[in-house]
């Protein structure tokens, strides 16, 4: 059975959906596009499917309802959870022991101390803004508002397409070429910049980068000294167990720091998915990256996948002009920049 997972009221993909044979270890996860393919037993063709997402109220649904559809679109209704104090009965959060051996591994499972690699990658960007539609006492600004947004029903206001081909030699040697790009929408984008500018290409360097901005990784040594870890679920691939571990800074800690969740598989303890997001937002701007690793050759765990995701929350597009966070407009909509890029073609050493 394949298909697509995603979030009930915004449409939008969901990264990392857990989808599970209902009495069964075997399960597997949707995706950064929200895509999933799982193969069901015969003696399970009768059962149900389960599909859980942090945040998100889990959905059971019987295999024989999915095998009769073509395109199978699966949609998670958000839960509203209020989490009360944590308290560790144990003497250790039991999390510790698997960040522990992530930090160990750090250096095998980065492929940034590989001796050499190298890569195709296909980078999209496009940018476009939710506007309301609601009736406005400016009459002029009303009807530019209608316009704006049936515009960008049928349209993004800015779009950006590349392939590349890197190539690495340690230690921080690169060579990238530019194949093949194109660029559409606003002339003097400032939106150009963002596209080159997204996020750290791995999720092991001490400090991540989104946007010219730092933020202490979750999985350096001493994290636990700063970050509070909790074991949400545990999967399992076959001899291997995939733990689905959430992160927050620790109450009363002052750093720059991310929340999110990480998916370690004990194949090598290595980083296989990660969300993370700022844990304070700069000013009404909202930024959430996802990223997706497997494992190269059955050697090297390697990221394949990785989404950026930037929202202004308060903007206002006009037919000629796009004005950000004025008064006049605030509130008006949400100007959002959506980055992808997709590796294949990789070689090591």
């Amino acid at each position: 059975i394949s298909g697509l997972v995603k979030d009930a009221s915004v449409k939008s993909p969901l990264a990392f959906v857990s989808v599970v044979i209902e009495g069964t270890n075997l399960g597997v996860l949707s995706d950064i596009d929200g895509k999933f393919t799982i193969d069901i037993p015969a003696a399970k063709q009768e059962g149900n499917l389960i599909f859980q997402y942090l945040g998100y109220t889990a959905k059971r649904i019987p295999v024989k309802n999915l095998t009769k559809q073509n395109v199978v679109v699966v949609e998670l209704k958000s839960s509203d959870l209020m989490l009360d104090e944590v308290k560790v009965e144990l003497k250790e959060n039991p999390a510790h022991r698997i960040i522990r051996n992530v930090t160990t591994n750090r250096e095998n499972n980065n492929p940034e101390k590989m001796r050499s690699f190298s890569y195709i990658s296909y980078n999209k960007m496009f940018v476009t803004a939710d506007i309301k539609e609601a009736a406005d006492t400016n009459r002029t600004m009303d009807t530019v508002k209608g316009k704006a947004a049936k515009l960008l029903k049928k349209q993004h206001l800015f779009l950006t397409e590349s392939v590349s081909e890197r190539k690495y030699l340690h230690p921080g040697r690169n060579n990238e070429k530019v194949l093949a790009s194109r660029v559409s929408g606003f002339k003097n984008s400032p939106f150009t910049l963002l596209a080159t500018q997204m996020q750290s290409f791995s999720f092991y360097d001490d400090f991540i980068t989104v946007f010219d901005r730092s933020f202490i990784n979750p999985v350096c040594k001493g994290s636990t000294s700063k970050y509070f870890f909790q074991i949400e679920d545990t999967l399992y691939q076959g001899k291997d167990s995939v733990f689905i571990i959430s992160f927050r800074p620790l109450k009363g800690k002052n750093f720059d720091g991310m929340k999110g969740t990480l998916y370690i598989n004990s194949d090598g303890w290595a980083v296989q998915n990660v969300i993370a997001e700022p844990v304070d937002r700069t000013g009404m701007i909202s930024i959430k990256i996802q990223q997706k690793y497997e494992k190269v050759e059955n050697t090297q765990w390697f990221p394949v996948q990785l989404n950026t995701d930037w929202i202004y929350m308060n903007s206002m597009i006009s037919d000629s002009t796009m004005a950000i966070g004025s008064k006049e407009n605030s509130g008006d909509g949400k100007v959002k920049a959506i980055g992808r890029t997709y590796i294949s073609e990789i070689k090591l050493n």
